[in-house]
């Protein structure tokens, strides 16, 4: 473990969260029982719609001065309020249902919610992915890191490369797999390794971007061409006799064997 952060706020966020996780849940299971109750109002108002439809058949069929006009009226004004209860219920069903898709959104924001916030306590403590050697690692306790901040540099020991710059001339007579020495500035040791890959592209020079995409060439040539530098990979097969010697960026003579 490199280093731990505070958990004291991760620890509150994710309380936070199952907090909001059973708010959601409650809402939800309130929106399923708002909807049951609007189903069950509507096959009561269907009841009374038919015996609504029923009342004024019967009262249609009388002959006239058999009942008042105020009556009549009165059955058929309940036929219509029947009627139109009714598509409030079923209006009602449709927000009910339109609830329900919201409130499992929310649910399902409110567990990502939680998951991230059990997540970033996990991750309080920062472990190194590989054995190896830090460098500039200048935190302190008390210190502040912020979400992507780099605090320090990670060197594997275990997967020691050399990059080499060959001139593009001797590219035809490099292949993967030769064997290499690597000798560093200062250093007598001759370190085995051999060719991991070569880089499948440089920059070009003469050339730049422009706002409209297109290319923009330098006009001038110069007619003395140096060879363009290209870099060549070389994996050790073996351990620096000092692996505390063998810094990243320093400078090394790379011999390539041929075949």
């Amino acid at each position: 473990m490199l280093f731990k952060i505070d958990v004291s706020r991760r620890a509150l966020d994710v309380e936070q969260a199952k907090s909001d996780l059973a708010k959601a849940k409650a809402a939800y299971a309130q929106a399923q029982a708002g909807l049951a109750q609007a189903k069950a109002n509507l096959i009561k108002s269907s009841t009374n719609i038919k015996l609504a439809e029923k009342n004024a058949n019967r009262y249609s069929n009388l002959m006239d001065g058999a009942i008042s006009k105020q009556e009549q009226d009165q059955v058929f004004a309940t036929r219509d309020q029947s009627h139109a209860e009714h598509e409030q219920l079923q209006a009602a069903i449709q927000q009910a249902e339109a609830t329900i898709k919201q409130q499992q959104a929310l649910v399902e924001a409110a567990t990502s919610n939680l998951h991230l916030a059990e997540l970033n306590m996990h991750r309080a403590a920062v472990v190194a992915p590989a054995d190896g050697t830090l460098s500039n690692f200048d935190l302190r306790p008390g210190n502040y890191v912020q979400v992507g901040q780099a605090v320090a540099a990670l060197l594997d020991r275990k997967q020691l490369y050399v990059v080499g710059y060959f001139e593009e001339t001797k590219l035809d007579r490099i292949h993967i797999g030769d064997e290499a020495t690597v000798q560093l500035m200062g250093d007598r040791q001759k370190i085995k390794g051999h060719v991991q890959g070569i880089a499948s592209g440089i920059e070009d020079r003469e050339r730049s971007s422009s706002s409209k995409l297109l290319a923009n060439v330098n006009p001038t040539f110069s007619w003395v061409r140096l060879a363009q530098r290209v870099p060549v990979k070389i994996v050790l097969d073996e351990a620096p006799k000092n692996e505390l010697a063998f810094v990243s960026g320093r400078t090394a003579t790379v011999h390539i064997i041929e075949k």
